[in-house]
């Protein structure tokens, strides 16, 4: 039982865990860095997702992201425009 806590709580894992399905979600970021670590994450309609993600950038004077993860496992990043960012509920 512990070892499937363990499994299930760790974002390392999610990406390996066959009950998580791919997900797009977007976060606002701070500018001026490039490691973004506890960020609340939305849905494409603007909802607040349950978790919270981390992950590095590559461009710090950008401000709004999407990213396409598994869990809190976060594959891919993609700086948008403001405009392109959903409408938050």
């Amino acid at each position: 039982m512990l070892l499937t806590v363990a499994f299930f709580s760790f974002d390392k894992f999610d990406r390996f865990n066959p009950l998580l399905k791919k997900e797009t979600s977007y976060a606002i970021v701070k500018l001026n860095t490039q490691y973004y670590q506890d960020l609340s994450i939305y849905s494409k309609q603007g909802e607040k997702r349950s978790y919270k993600v981390s992950f590095n950038g590559y461009n710090p004077s950008e401000q709004y992201v999407k990213l396409k993860h598994k869990g809190t496992y976060v594959e891919h990043i993609e700086y948008i425009i403001k405009q392109s960012f959903p409408s938050l509920k």
